[in-house]
């Protein structure tokens, strides 16, 4: 099974939630080193524009078939991959360089015959279908099983409650 974000199968949750603490505690000790400011004062004046392509995906799949069960429903559908679509743009100002820079974030999206429209990978849990043991439904267990899912939980369970 293939979720929404292309990621390391074989990641430990455990080692997920340590990363990224550690990527917290570092990106917080850039920011007071560098004297990041975080609040940007409008008008800004911009110098230049940079277009970024994200990550390099592969578009060698497209066209397949896949299973696919959208994040709100219980039946998993028979799809067509179209490849990797912009989905949003994320913007990035430098306010040294003063550049304004855009980076598209791309998610596969996938034609659902059944319900008539695209359904993109963030709001799916999919598959492609290479082997005849894959054409199956996508049960809660799946789900469950995979390495992010279980980050999840595992941040769940180790947070204190909300209060009011």
């Amino acid at each position: 099974m293939r979720p929404a974000a292309y990621c390391l199968e074989d990641a430990m949750a455990s080692d997920v939630v340590q990363k990224l603490a550690e990527f917290e505690a570092s990106m917080a000790q850039f920011s007071q080193e560098n004297k990041v400011e975080t609040d940007i004062q409008f008008p800004v004046e911009i110098s230049g524009l940079e277009s970024r392509m994200g990550l390099p995906r592969t578009t060698e799949r497209t066209g397949e078939w896949v299973s696919i069960r959208p994040v709100r429903d219980t039946k998993t559908y028979l799809g067509i991959y179209l490849g990797d679509f912009t989905l949003e743009c994320f913007h990035s100002y430098n306010l040294k360089t003063k550049i304004l820079t855009a980076i598209p974030h791309r998610n596969p999206a996938i034609w659902v015959p059944d319900l008539k429209r695209v359904i993109w990978g963030c709001e799916s849990w999919w598959g492609v279908i290479d082997t005849p043991e894959k054409l199956r439904e996508i049960s809660d267990a799946d789900i469950q099983d995979i390495w992010y899912v279980k980050a999840l939980k595992e941040l769940t369970e180790k947070s204190p409650p909300a209060t009011q």
